[in-house]
């Protein structure tokens, strides 16, 4: 493996982590947010928007190398495999590592921007049940939102 499949690797095994941590916080209790901290959330939230933004069209292209691999070159990949490895025919067997290789770091791609989005996402979630706290807390009130929201209908 190159240092793509290890870059890719450290960026994912990185934002997961970030998410677990977020998690863990989250699972912890509610979150008070003072001022500082939501400014911070904010700007680690702009900062992987930025990163996704940026990241569409690798997405994109790897998520097509993905569906040409699994349509294409692995079927006919898995249809000579057995007669490459029979006759010793290290130029086709290299071809087909270089293919497979290919469609791996594709994945680590797309796992890579899914790990970024998932990110993304926890922190907007942190946000919107802040705002919800604050909000409940600054009218002393402890009951649920007003009904204008379609998942509070019949609350």
């Amino acid at each position: 493996m190159n240092d793509q499949f290890r870059l890719r690797c450290a960026e994912i095994r990185l934002r997961l982590h970030e998410v677990d941590k977020t998690i863990e916080h989250i699972q912890a209790g509610p979150l008070a947010m003072n001022d500082g901290a939501r400014e911070k959330t904010v700007d680690r939230m702009d900062r992987m928007d930025d990163l996704i933004s940026d990241g569409l069209q690798g997405v994109a292209d790897a998520r097509a190398r993905v569906e040409a691999w699994i349509d294409h070159g692995r079927p006919q990949a898995d249809a000579r495999v057995s007669a490459w490895k029979a006759d010793a025919r290290g130029l086709d067997l290299n071809a087909r590592a270089d293919d497979v290789e290919a469609y791996a770091l594709a994945v680590l791609e797309l796992a890579a921007a899914s790990a970024r989005e998932c990110a993304h996402a926890v922190l907007e979630a942190v946000l919107a049940r802040s705002d919800a706290d604050r909000a409940c807390l600054s009218t002393g009130r402890d009951d649920a939102p007003t009904h204008t929201h379609p998942s509070n209908q019949g609350a």
